[in-house]
């Protein structure tokens, strides 16, 4: 997962960047922190193929309207949108045997500012 094989760098604003890789995988990295998600081809795709749910949560919750977003995208990575923090966080998420909350999300994982996520989607055009 070196990014020296990657084929496309794209800056997403401030100290973030997506990097396509040779292998079609995807990573999106804040060169700051080290913070970062990681995809698979299948799993960009899903990213992808949520833009249009991803953007209906975030239109309501920059208007202050109480969103609350949590999909599935593969392995244990999950995206989330709601009111109380604003922005679009991909995160890893394990499983807890505690009763009404069974997931909970890890460290890892990277939280992307509104304007992040407007040249995200932009990057996935890009990167087609």
């Amino acid at each position: 997962m070196a990014l020296s094989n990657s084929v496309l760098d794209i800056e997403l604003g401030g100290s973030r960047h997506l990097y396509v890789l040779n292998d079609n995988e995807v990573i999106i990295i804040d060169i700051r922190t080290k913070k970062c998600a990681y995809f698979t081809g299948a799993r960009w795709k899903r990213l992808v193929s949520e833009i249009d749910a991803i953007d209906e949560h975030v239109d309501c919750a920059i208007v202050g309207k109480t969103t609350a977003y949590h999909q599935h995208i593969g392995g244990t990575w999950h995206i989330s949108v709601d009111n109380n923090y604003p922005a679009v966080d991909i995160r890893r998420w394990y499983e807890t045997f505690d009763v009404g909350t069974p997931l909970k999300p890890t460290r890892i994982g990277i939280a992307l500012t509104y304007t992040n996520w407007d040249n995200l989607k932009r990057a996935a055009v890009k990167s087609g």
